[in-house]
């Protein structure tokens, strides 16, 4: 699977990702800031993921330390394609976390499959 496996990339910021194929999941770990610019960047990320044929996806945003609306949208957006598809993304957002006090201010919680660890989403992903 080209371009998911094993990527690393540092976007203006200093933030960053990892993308990789993990057994019959993809995962897409963020870190940093997940604002505008680091959104233009995770939003093919996602798209490419999306694309691929019935793999789960999982975003884990354990180590990211602020998000937005553009990041929170792109992850929308995915989240929309993938079930459209009959596929699932799962969402790491460990207790307290900045990814997961924005997720339940904006009541995203109720609209996207959250997780509290990665083994978690990657136990849900994959039943």
């Amino acid at each position: 699977m080209p371009g998911l496996c094993d990527r690393f990339t540092v976007p203006r910021g200093g933030s960053g990702y990892v993308s990789r194929r993990m057994t019959d999941s993809i995962v897409i770990a963020p870190t940093g800031e997940l604002d505008v610019a680091a959104a233009r960047d995770l939003r093919p990320e996602l798209n490419e993921a999306a694309g691929q044929v019935d793999a789960p996806v999982v975003v884990d945003l354990t180590g990211v330390t602020f998000i937005d609306s553009t990041a929170l949208g792109a992850i929308v957006q995915a989240d929309g394609r993938l079930r459209r598809n009959g596929r699932r993304l799962c969402v790491v957002a460990p207790p307290g976390s900045a990814a997961a006090v924005v997720i339940e201010l904006t009541n995203l919680d109720r609209h996207l499959e959250i997780h509290r660890s990665r083994d978690a989403a990657l136990s849900a992903a994959t039943a």
